[in-house]
């Protein structure tokens, strides 16, 4: 009769020596990393510039929701700024020293929250969507200072490459911008008349993100 150690081991070596699918899916990953690194960062610049300017395509919508005037909504913009430049610095520092793949986590996960939750808020809870605009401004900051870096790690000995990459990213700014006042047209008039949906998009985007730099990074 063969015991649970035999049954394990047994398990073990057939898995190890079926190396069809473990050569394939290292090879793939090895080889296509630093493109598919390439595409995440691409996609989540555009998305991180969709969620910051998302507030400015339904201003008007938000201030008659939460009863606001235009200065009061203009804080929205301005606390998300301040608390990006306070935490962009130590994210830097940190960006050194720590793996970046793990701060990229951190950023992405804080990100999703703080837009899941500024779509959930009552028109009596504006304090709270300030305070989750505060949480996307620390989010931002994590994800801002190690955007090159990454790309710089992922083609270290393909100057080239690198270049190109950089030009990559900095086309996804202004697609963003352009994406964010779509998205606040379309899930206003289109979709539903609560703004709130334009902020809904985003968070399963980066939650398939997030499954693939677990998975390649």
């Amino acid at each position: 009769m063969i015991n649970n150690e035999e049954t394990d081991a047994l398990l073990t070596t057939t898995i190890t020596n079926n190396p069809i699918q473990e050569n394939f899916f290292k090879r793939f990953k090895k080889s296509n990393q630093g493109k598919i690194t390439l595409i995440v960062l691409f996609l989540l610049n555009i998305i991180n510039q969709v969620d910051r300017y998302i507030i400015s395509s339904v201003l008007i919508d938000i201030q008659e929701y939460y009863d606001v005037t235009k200065s009061t909504a203009g804080l929205l913009q301005t606390v998300y700024l301040i608390f990006y430049m306070i935490i962009s610095p130590f994210v830097g520092y940190l960006g050194d020293r720590v793996n970046r793949k793990y701060l990229l986590i951190a950023s992405i996960l804080l990100w999703m929250s703080a837009t899941i939750a500024g779509s959930l808020f009552q028109q009596e809870q504006f304090s709270y969507f300030v305070a989750s605009r505060c949480l996307f401004g620390i989010a931002t900051g994590f994800f801002g200072p190690i955007l090159v870096p990454i790309i710089g790690d992922q083609f270290a000995n393909n100057q080239s490459w690198r270049d190109r990459a950089l030009v990559f990213i900095n086309i996804g700014p202004p697609l963003g911008i352009g994406i964010a006042f779509l998205i606040g047209v379309v899930s206003k008039d289109w979709i539903s008349d609560d703004w709130r949906y334009s902020m809904r998009f985003s968070p399963i985007l980066l939650f398939i993100l997030l499954i693939i730099i677990l998975v390649f990074y």
